[in-house]
């Protein structure tokens, strides 16, 4: 929880953890989450301001069908696709790393219950 996270971090908690991996994987991960919701929130802004406007000038909701049929020609159009492809590609990465970094933590974490 980024609350406990935080409240461990602010009192100064954090430094009763001895072990030094089992610190440094759970600020690690605590801060790759933070830049995961920076890219979270650029992506959820860029697909409600510059995706879904230029949807709503180019399509046509109720019949389905593209507005003008050049459409996919302009450079605006490629520009647009090609910034949602690679901020999709970049959430995706972001997923796949918190992925492993979260399950390395729960990794480190039982091998240190177990002792």
């Amino acid at each position: 929880q980024t609350t406990t996270y935080e409240n461990i971090l602010n009192s100064g908690n954090l430094s009763l953890i001895e072990n030094y991996d089992l610190r440094q994987k759970i600020v690690e991960y605590h801060k790759g989450l933070e830049n995961f919701h920076l890219l979270e929130n650029y992506f959820q802004e860029y697909h409600s301001g510059t995706l879904m406007s230029f949807l709503m000038i180019n399509y046509d909701l109720f019949s389905q069908q593209i507005i003008f049929p050049d459409t996919h020609r302009t450079v605006l159009f490629k520009n647009i696709f090609a910034s949602h492809f690679s901020l999709t590609q970049q959430r995706s990465t972001g997923y796949r790393g918190l992925l492993d970094a979260s399950k390395e933590l729960e990794r480190l974490l039982k091998s240190k219950m177990d002792e």
